[in-house]
């Protein structure tokens, strides 16, 4: 696995790009 950023952009749906920390991203891709 990549170290990534503490700061992580991730594409909701609609491509709308939202900036968050890895633990609210990792939360994201769990659900």
């Amino acid at each position: 696995m990549m170290k990534m950023e503490k700061t992580y952009i991730y594409k909701r749906s609609g491509g709308v790009e939202r900036k968050g920390s890895i633990k609210t991203w990792k939360t994201i891709q769990n659900t």
